[in-house]
């Protein structure tokens, strides 16, 4: 409230005209999400509750340790002050914030474990695939092999063709990647979607499935005998 109607004023002592009356501004305090941590803070004011009493009333008592033990000399406290003030929802800060973002860290997590269950298929997707089309070539290998090309040379051919293969892919997914992250905007809290050491871990590691799929049946297929490789069956 103070940088949108008192931007670049000093709003100590101004007089605001709120639906309770007129009030002297004699502090600010910092921004508070009272509607949710995914929502954006509004232009609020806090009047003393003797002035303007409401119906409901929280009481906050901050502790230098855990705040459990404390709750029921402080619902004495508030008995003995009025025996018939009913206290209700007594919780520690931590249960509050959790009750806030119950349903979107459930979202998160079903999301996570559809995440890395995914994950998990692309990996073995990759390397199946990757594995299979090595392995196909094993009749060239041995042609290479009888022709004198080294093992060495053939495993870089092999390994070479099928790694561009996996990077074009990688690149095509993680601009993919890039596009729907702004689906997800609305379920994360004051964290970027666009991480980059996430999608720097996620693209090494389906290269490395890549890269092993296609050298150990490369490196297998350099030890068959030329005249095995060669044989049709």
């Amino acid at each position: 409230m103070a940088r949108r109607y008192f931007s670049g004023e000093d709003p100590l002592g101004r007089v605001v005209k709120n639906a309770h009356g007129r009030g002297e501004v004699v502090g600010i305090v910092g921004d508070v999400k009272h509607y949710g941590l995914d929502a954006d803070p509004r232009a609020e004011i806090f009047l003393p509750a003797w002035q303007q009493p409401l119906p409901g009333m929280a009481l906050i008592v901050r502790t230098g340790s855990d705040p459990t033990p404390f709750l029921d000399p402080i619902r004495r406290t508030v008995l003995e002050v009025d025996a018939e003030q009913p206290i209700f929802d007594a919780s520690t800060m931590v249960d509050v914030v959790s009750r806030s973002v119950f349903l979107p860290r459930i979202s998160m997590l079903l999301l996570g474990a559809f995440a890395g269950s995914a994950l998990l298929l692309a990996i073995v997707g990759i390397y199946g695939v990757v594995s299979h089309t090595v392995s196909r070539r094993t009749r060239e290998i041995g042609v290479r092999i009888a022709l004198g090309a080294g093992a060495g040379d053939t495993l870089r051919l092999v390994v070479g063709r099928s790694m561009l293969l996996v990077g074009s892919g990688a690149a095509c997914g993680i601009a993919a990647s890039f596009v729907m992250t702004r689906a997800m905007t609305g379920l994360l809290y004051e964290v970027s979607p666009l991480d980059p050491v996430v999608f720097g871990s996620v693209a090494m590691l389906l290269g490395a499935a890549g890269f092993l799929a296609s050298l150990i049946p490369a490196h297998r297929a350099t030890k068959v005998d030329p005249i095995a490789a060669l044989r049709v069956d």
